[in-house]
């Protein structure tokens, strides 16, 4: 049995559960900001019309120092509570088997996991995604005050591509990411300490499940960054519109591809070897509770009873 389906099998906490998830979440986050930013900027040029490589994006950004490349982390750290929801919602709904034990079951629990994550994350996605698209820098606090003006449902901008994207996008990943693991099988003979190999196991399964995942979704995510971005400008072109632009222009619909194929598995490497390594801790340190407790009543058990003589 592997280590993460052992850490899955044994009572973990809601506590543990979401630090586990809120560390792979902050490890991921070194990664995929400025890849999220690379890839966003290219998908916008693209939709403009203009053929622009990527190395010259990636200048672009580095010319803008630390707070260029790093342009929506605020927002993406804002966005770790919902992300940590996600994952307990969907590890609990796994442990709990509600939707059985088939090989199905991780299709099921990423669906209703992530439609709720969406849901509720949707405002802070559109303030993410316009301030990784502004060319320039445009501050956290720009951007909201530009959304204050407009109706509620200008924050849910976008809703509708962003499930079609993030639902199959995390059934795909987590039924893959069940299965490397099951299969993936980490020799003890390249690692030696159980942690460590609870670490690459995670990463490895992370980065082969996110490639697949990331792969068959990208047309739905131009189309998310497309509308975002549109609306933003002052345009407001439906979505007919949109697939009838990618529908002869072919290969915008995977305009990004490259940085999306760097970024999600190595994002979600980074982030699944960080939440499995930290629950492998906590389990650990249960079990040397544990250990520890038996020790001393076995102790106790073994220390004669003395009684006292009266004199």
């Amino acid at each position: 049995m592997s280590s993460s389906s052992s850490a899955r099998s044994s009572d973990v906490s809601s506590a543990e559960r979401a630090a586990s998830a809120f560390v792979g979440y902050a490890l991921g986050a070194v990664v995929v900001v400025p890849l999220d930013r690379w890839k966003t900027l290219m998908q916008v040029a693209a939709q403009r019309g203009e053929k622009v490589h990527a190395l010259v994006v990636g200048r672009h950004m580095a010319s803008q120092g630390i707070r260029g490349i790093y342009q929506g982390a605020y927002p993406h750290m804002l966005i770790a509570p919902f992300t940590v929801l996600y994952y307990s919602v969907y590890d609990e709904l796994m442990q709990r088997q509600v939707f059985g034990s088939s090989p199905f079951a991780p299709l099921g629990a990423a669906v209703c996991a992530r439609t709720l994550e969406t849901t509720l994350r949707m405002p802070l996605e559109l303030v993410r995604t316009q301030m990784q698209a502004a060319t320039g820098t445009l501050s956290f606090r720009e951007c909201i005050g530009s959304l204050r003006s407009e109706p509620p449902r200008a924050w849910f901008r976008g809703y509708i591509p962003t499930l079609m994207r993030d639902v199959p996008f995390s059934a795909i990943y987590w039924g893959s990411y069940e299965q490397a693991k099951q299969k993936l099988s980490i020799p003890e003979e390249w690692f030696p300490n159980p942690g460590a190999r609870t670490f690459v196991q995670g990463f490895t399964c992370g980065a082969l499940a996110g490639m697949v995942a990331a792969l068959s979704t990208t047309p739905t995510d131009v189309i998310k960054t497309v509308r975002q971005h549109q609306v933003q400008a002052g345009m407001s072109p439906g979505y007919r519109e949109i697939l009838n632009y990618l529908f002869h222009q072919p290969r915008c619909a995977f305009a990004g591809v490259g940085p999306r194929l760097v970024r999600i598995p190595l994002g979600l490497a980074t982030m699944m070897s960080g939440i499995e390594a930290t629950r492998w801790a906590f389990e650990q340190r249960r079990l040397r509770q544990i250990h520890g407790a038996d020790l001393l009543d076995g102790s106790r058990e073994r220390v004669p009873s003395q009684t006292v003589q009266p004199e």
